[in-house]
């Protein structure tokens, strides 16, 4: 896989798009999204540090966002265009969100409560990176990755 991540300020045209595709309001917990809403939470907040991930031959396949909750623990959104899921992307794309939440920013956690019970893919996905479920109430999980800094 020779994917790549490119921090983009204001890249909203495509993280609208992608962010309210039909399977990925679906899956999220907070459904539709105006994008005066994605542009306020994903690229007004100096918390967040947005990325979208390209392709070899520079054609955006998805975003991570990685969300600071409080200093060492930092909260992930993934989503991938419907064309490339199921081909490995999910996992390297969770991957790449943990390694930047602990090495660029410092988190000691990184979690997320919007797996959607019936994705399967990304619980896979998450589980396969080091993700354990910390509850499974209604649709939504959280789950969570410790990082151990021995």
């Amino acid at each position: 896989m020779d994917s790549r991540l490119a921090e983009k300020e204001m890249d909203l045209e495509f993280l609208v798009g992608l962010r309210n595709e039909k399977e990925s309001v679906r899956f999220s917990n907070r459904g539709l999204l105006s994008p005066q809403t994605i542009e306020n939470d994903y690229f007004h907040t100096p918390e967040n540090h947005a990325y979208v991930v390209v392709e070899e031959e520079k054609k955006r396949i998805g975003y991570l966002i990685c969300h600071a909750k409080t200093e060492r623990r930092y909260y992930i959104s993934v989503a991938l265009i419907p064309e490339m899921r199921g081909k490995g992307y999910g996992e390297f794309m969770i991957r790449e969100a943990v390694r930047l939440c602990i090495e660029n920013h410092g988190a000691k956690e990184v979690y997320t409560d919007d797996v959607h019970a019936n994705n399967t893919p990304s619980i896979r996905s998450m589980e396969k990176v080091g993700f354990k479920i910390l509850s499974r109430e209604g649709p939504k999980w959280e789950m969570i990755y410790i990082h151990d800094e021995r």
